[in-house]
C-alpha cells in the first residue's frame, strides 16, 4: 500500500486488519518513521477479513457523482414486446468523462488487474466480508495500483478509459458478495 499523508503505522495496521509489528518486520523498518508515498507491505496480512458480513457500504468511485448520472441501472432488462429477459446488468454505469479518477469505495486489496471481454481494462478489490468492488473501463496507461497491492477508500486507482461498446464515457461499477453481483445503488453512500 501507498503510505499518505497523516498515515501512520498504528492507523495503517488498524485500517488493514494487521499489526504494526507485522509491518515493521515484512518492511524492515527500526521505527515509526514512514513517508507519503512510500509503498509498504503488509507482512502479509492480506488487509482483508474473509470472514462473510451481510452488509457493505462504499464511497462513490469517482467524486460529487450523483444518482442522476446513472446512465444503466442494476438488474434485468426485457423486452416488453415479447416479455423476456433479454439482458442482466451486473452493475451501474455512471456518466463521467474519459480520464477521470477512479477512487476506491472502501478500504481492501487489489486482486486484479487485467482485460476481460467485454469490459476492457479492470480493476477488482477484495474488501473484508467476502465483497468485492469492480471498475473499468481503466485507461491502461493510467492503472495506479497493482495486484496484491493494499488500498484505501478515496484512494485513486485509475482514470476512466474508453469503452469497448460505448459511445459516451462511463465507469461500469459492480458491488459482489462472493461471485454474485448486487445493486451498487443500495451499497454507496450517496452525496
Amino acid at each position: 500500500m501507498r503510505v499518505r499523508r497523516g498515515d501512520t503505522l498504528f492507523k495503517i495496521a488498524r485500517a488493514f486488519n494487521t499489526t504494526v509489528g507485522q509491518i515493521r518486520k515484512a518492511n524492515h523498518l527500526q521505527g515509526d518513521l514512514i513517508r507519503p508515498g512510500e509503498r509498504l507491505d503488509l507482512g502479509g496480512a492480506g488487509g482483508v477479513s474473509k470472514k462473510r458480513t451481510r452488509h457493505f457500504e462504499g464511497e462513490l468511485p469517482i467524486q460529487g457523482i450523483r444518482k442522476r448520472d446513472i446512465v444503466a441501472s442494476f438488474g434485468e432488462k426485457q423486452d416488453a414486446r415479447h416479455k423476456r429477459v433479454v439482458e442482466r446488468h451486473t452493475g451501474l454505469d455512471l456518466r463521467a468523462r474519459e480520464g477521470t479518477q477512479i477512487l476506491a469505495c472502501a478500504n481492501g486489496v487489489v486482486r486484479f488487474v487485467g482485460d476481460l471481454s467485454g469490459y476492457g481494462r479492470l480493476v477488482v478489490l477484495e474488501h473484508d466480508g467476502g465483497w468485492r468492488s469492480v471498475y473499468g473501463p481503466c485507461d491502461p496507461n493510467h492503472i495506479k495500483v497493482e495486484v496484491n497491492e493494499a488500498v484505501y477508500a478515496g484512494q485513486e486507482l485509475a482514470r476512466l478509459g474508453q469503452g469497448v461498446e460505448r459511445s459516451k464515457p462511463a465507469l461500469h461499477f459492480e458491488i459482489r458478495r462472493g461471485e454474485d453481483a448486487v445493486d451498487p445503488a443500495q451499497h454507496l453512500r450517496w452525496n
